[in-house]
């Protein structure tokens, strides 16, 4: 053989045996060998009320399926390798008061198995307990509370001033909007038998020693007649006129100053005498309406301190 082609040949022997060589010192790596059972982990699983959720791991001979009883589980597939796979599972919150189960069935070829899965409900509202209706009394008080029944203030009306001009304004704290006749008569039909009617004076009291109401009393008077009309008990009263606003590190006092009539007795006398004359004035007024109208002295009155 020509020497030029022998060579050739001998290293391509020698890189043959060589790579026979190296298979047969190769260690092979078994296959897993299919399981001849199904596992699957866990069997049960406790939800919180709020919802959450778990996984499901099984290894079965075949890929296997998991199907959910309850719309409230959401099984997600997962990816079936080596004879394993895992399902994520997501359970919604039990917006009932009623605890509730369900279960996701496992299946492969001839095997089953459930996964069961409990949820307790919300917790319920603890009812209130029904009053007791108390035994009526005999006394005058009883009396008037039967007779006055349900009842509404109609505040941020009669009531309503202008802290700066110190002069009470209907609707000055509503915008403008003024009471109206039909006011009276809905609440009537609405089952209410009684209104309070608080009123602001200021401004509308002239100087001693008459101290005139101007117009307003005849405002009060078209209020006082459409809740009689209505059928409706009526209270009227004498409201912010004695209140105490606390500004600027001291009190500024309307003409009703009882921290001033208490301090000084020639304040006092002149404020006797003012209270007397708007109240008397207000009687006179309404002489001749029935038991329906009653008259408040005054609304929580005070010397710029509670107790």
């Amino acid at each position: 053989m020509n020497m030029r082609l022998r060579m050739p040949v001998i290293f391509l022997a020698a890189a043959l045996l060589f790579s026979c060589g190296g298979k047969e010192n190769e260690t092979p790596v078994p296959e897993s060998e299919a399981p001849t059972t199904m596992t699957v982990s866990p069997t049960s699983y406790e939800a919180p009320v709020e919802g959450g959720g778990f996984t499901v791991s099984v290894t079965a001979p075949a890929r296997p399926t998991a199907v959910a009883s309850q719309n409230w589980v959401t099984v997600t597939d997962g990816t079936y390798s080596k004879y394993k796979i895992d399902y994520p599972v997501k359970v919604a919150s039990n917006e009932t008061y009623e605890a509730r189960t369900a279960v996701i069935t496992i299946e492969s070829g001839s095997f089953s198995q459930d996964v069961s899965i409990s949820q307790p409900g919300k917790e319920k509202p603890v009812e209130p307990e029904t009053p007791t209706e108390p035994d009526k009394g005999d006394n005058e008080a009883w009396k008037m509370a039967e007779k006055l029944g349900l009842g509404l203030n109609i505040g941020n009306q009669m009531d309503a001033f202008d802290g700066n001009s110190e002069n009470a304004i209907e609707g000055y704290w509503t915008n403008g909007q003024k009471l109206s006749k039909s006011v009276f008569t809905s609440l009537k039909s609405k089952g209410f038998k009684s209104v309070r009617i608080p009123i602001t004076w200021l401004g509308h009291i002239g100087a001693a020693p008459d101290y005139k109401i101007d117009d307003r009393l005849d405002r009060v008077s078209e209020l006082v007649d459409w809740a009689e009309q209505a059928g409706l008990n009526t209270i009227i009263n004498i409201h912010h006129d004695g209140s105490l606003d606390y500004k600027n590190g001291s009190y500024t006092t309307h003409w009703l100053n009882i921290r001033g009539a208490a301090a000084d007795a020639a304040v006092n006398t002149q404020i006797k005498a003012e209270i007397k004359a708007v109240w008397t004035q207000i009687a006179e007024r309404f002489k001749d309406k029935g038991d329906f109208l009653i008259f408040e002295s005054f609304n929580e009155i005070q010397d710029g301190h509670w107790g």
